[in-house]
C-alpha cells in the first residue's frame, strides 16, 4: 500500500540530501566474557542495520556492523553499503550501571536522491574513525543508556547532481538515547528503540556570516546538513553456557 512508503520518505526529507548515512553509536550491553549479542533493526530512512558484540576475554568487546539501503524505486530514495569495526571494553558501575568505551573505523558507499522542490542527486564514498563512549542503567525488565560518538569522516568521489567535488574530511557528533526491552519473559530476546542526532564540523558560509564560499556551501549541502538518528529493532543475546567444574 502507498503508505508503507511513508516514513522512508520523511526520514530520507529529515536527512536532506546528504551523502553521509552514518550507522548508528550502538552501546551493546555485555557484562561477562563469553557473552554474545545480535541486534537488527530499520532506520527511519527505510535501510538495514545489523550489529553485533562479543567479549573475548574479561572487559573487552569486539564489534561489528553493517547496513544497507536499497533503491525500491520512485524519484526518492537512498541507496548504500557500510561497514564498520570496533574495538574496545566495557565495566559495571554503581549496583544497575555500565559503562563502555569503543573505537573503530568502517567503509561506506552511499547514493542519495531526494525530490522536494525539485531533485538533488549526490553521491560518494566515506572512510572513517570513531570513539565512543556509552552508559547504561538497568531497569526493571529493560535498560535505558546514552552513547556519544566522535568521528573523523573522509569523503572521496563525491559528486553532486554530477558536478564532482575535491576529497575532504570532517568531524561528526552523534549523540544516542536507546531504550532496550527484554520479550517473552527472558533475558534473551529484546526489543530496542533509538532516537539520536548526527551533528557536522562542517558549516556553511551564510551561517559564519562570511564571504560567500562556493565550495564550503557545497560541502555543507553534501555532507554537513545534520543527520537523524531513529530507528527500531530486535536482537537477541544467546543464554550463557554454564562453567565447567
Amino acid at each position: 500500500m502507498w503508505y508503507s512508503y511513508l516514513l522512508p520518505v520523511i526520514g530520507l526529507i529529515l536527512g536532506g540530501c546528504t551523502v553521509y548515512a552514518p550507522v548508528q553509536p550502538t552501546m551493546p550491553l555485555l557484562t561477562e566474557v563469553g557473552q554474545a549479542e545480535i541486534h537488527a533493526s530499520m532506520q527511519l530512512s527505510g535501510r538495514l542495520e545489523a550489529v553485533g558484540a562479543y567479549s573475548p576475554a574479561p572487559h573487552m568487546l569486539l564489534t561489528g556492523a553493517g547496513t544497507v539501503g536499497v533503491k525500491t524505486g520512485g524519484d526518492t530514495y537512498l541507496r548504500t553499503r557500510q561497514a564498520e569495526f570496533g574495538i574496545g571494553g566495557y565495566r559495571e558501575f554503581g549496583t544497575n550501571g555500565l559503562l563502555t568505551v569503543i573505537g573503530g573505523g568502517g567503509l561506506g558507499v552511499t547514493r542519495r536522491r531526494t525530490c522536494l522542490w525539485g531533485c538533488d542527486d549526490v553521491q560518494g564514498r566515506t572512510s572513517k574513525l570513531f570513539g565512543q563512549v556509552g552508559a547504561a542503567w538497568e531497569l526493571p525488565n529493560s535498560w535505558l543508556g546514552l552513547t556519544y560518538r566522535l568521528a573523523y569522516v573522509e569523503f572521496y568521489q563525491v559528486s553532486q547532481d554530477a558536478v564532482g567535488l575535491a576529497d575532504f574530511g570532517s568531524f561528526r557528533h552523534e549523540i544516542m538515547l536507546f531504550r532496550r526491552q527484554w520479550l517473552f519473559g527472558s533475558e534473551q530476546w529484546f526489543a530496542q528503540s533509538t532516537l539520536g542526532l548526527s551533528i557536522s564540523s562542517l558549516r556553511n558560509s551564510a551561517r559564519s556570516l562570511a564571504i560567500p564560499d562556493r565550495v564550503a556551501d557545497a560541502r555543507w549541502e553534501v555532507a554537513g546538513v545534520p543527520t537523524p538518528l531513529l530507528s527500531i529493532g530486535i536482537g537477541w543475546q544467546p543464554a550463557m553456557r554454564p562453567k565447567k567444574r
